[in-house]
């Protein structure tokens, strides 16, 4: 089985949701014994670390250049196509002349790779991440500034080419359940490929006190939002319950740390809140170890969070808000503690402090949830057979 991913982003390092979903279908791919190349956008960086990770489980890696700037935005409002789209046109232009049974877009955001000439394939699938329309209104409602108006014209564009995109394809693989729905008879469900990697850590949870750890990227509005809600509403009671309490925030932030992110950590002392921008894959697995009690306090989003299966993978115990499980199959009291104000948000934090064998056992259900419905193996190897 040939096949060939086209990616909006460098999928390594895997230290945000989209990113991870991706390197794990190629690591799942690889596994199955499947041929793969690959073609990312690139922003302008050095891609060198993640070429030379890719190149284990690929046979062979192009690259464009995303064309990011004014020029994109007017011709995208000159078009009616969405930014996200027109400033990755390149992928129209690269050269491949190879023919792949399988061509997988990952995101509509690489939707310009169909009108590639030289790209042929016997099938086209898209990757549905998320419902573009509801992300970015989303993105809105958690901006405040000019940025808004940016994110309500990229919601209206992308819903306006949505039809046209889904129908361009002969099958769709949506990450989420709830948005696979009978209106897509060519649609799928296909979770994110989670597999178990290490046996569940159960030594952590004799530590005290329970060390708290928010993981995302620290760059999209709904994140920020998030982290920054927690930091000011809820925070600051855990602290006064228990002075020593630590909390550890990590995750991507490209060229710099959100000031306001910044300005409100530097509200607490150090021995309180540690922040890690841009962990490894390897930095990032030791965290997870260290700390037992996950926080996912978001307020607005579209999609899986795989923040939260990830750290359900990682023997952690999770305290979410309904949007942050959505899409999942994961059920509240079993597998996570559902918390969608300041004071459940407290309460369920405090009540998890108090009684670590709770955590524990929270913690152990779901782990396995996630072994029982997350390593997808066989379900990509028989939707790839369906497929060919």
């Amino acid at each position: 089985m040939d096949v060939l991913m086209v990616c909006a982003e460098p999928p390594y390092p895997a230290n945000h949701g989209g990113r991870m979903d991706v390197m794990q279908k190629i690591v799942a791919f690889s596994q199955l014994g499947y041929h793969i190349d690959i073609i990312y956008v690139s922003n302008d960086r050095d891609d060198q670390e993640c070429e030379q990770y890719l190149s284990q489980y690929v046979d062979n890696i192009y690259k464009v250049q995303r064309k990011k700037g004014i020029t994109s935005f007017l011709m995208a409002l000159l078009t009616l196509y969405p930014y996200q789209m027109v400033s990755r046109r390149q992928l129209k232009n690269i050269n491949i002349d190879k023919h792949y049974d399988i061509l997988v877009l990952e995101s509509e955001h690489v939707f310009s790779a169909l009108s590639n000439p030289t790209i042929c394939a016997t099938k086209k699938i898209l990757r549905i991440h998320n419902d573009e329309y509801k992300y970015f209104k989303a993105l809105m409602r958690s901006t405040k500034g000019i940025s808004r108006y940016y994110y309500w014209i990229e919601s209206y564009l992308l819903q306006l080419r949505k039809k046209s995109t889904y129908n361009a394809c002969d099958g769709l693989w949506f990450i989420s359940k709830d948005e696979c729905t009978s209106d897509y008879q060519h649609g799928e469900w296909l979770p994110p490929n989670m597999p178990i990697n290490q046996p569940f850590n159960s030594d952590k949870y004799q530590q005290n006190p329970a060390k708290l750890l928010f993981v995302g990227n620290l760059f999209t509005p709904n994140n920020l939002e998030a982290i920054i809600w927690f930091l000011e509403q809820v925070y600051p009671s855990l602290i006064a319950d228990d002075a020593t309490l630590h909390l550890t925030i990590a995750g991507s932030c490209r060229e710099k740390v959100n000031n306001r992110l910044l300005d409100t950590i530097a509200n607490y002392d150090t021995k309180n809140v540690t922040l890690i921008t841009n962990p490894s894959d390897h930095e990032l697995n030791k965290i997870y170890q260290q700390h037992t009690i996950f926080v996912n306090s978001m307020l607005n989003g579209a999609g899986v969070k795989l923040k939260t299966i990830d750290a359900m993978r990682n023997s952690m115990a999770v305290v979410s808000t309904s949007i942050g499980v959505e899409g999942t199959g994961l059920i509240a009291d079993q597998h996570y503690k559902l918390a969608d104000t300041e004071h459940e948000f407290y309460s369920q934090i405090a009540s998890l402090i108090k009684n670590m064998p709770e955590a524990k056992q929270l913690a152990q259900h779901a782990y396995q949830f996630v072994a029982d419905n997350f390593d997808i193996k066989n379900r990509i190897d028989q939707l790839t057979k369906i497929e060919k």
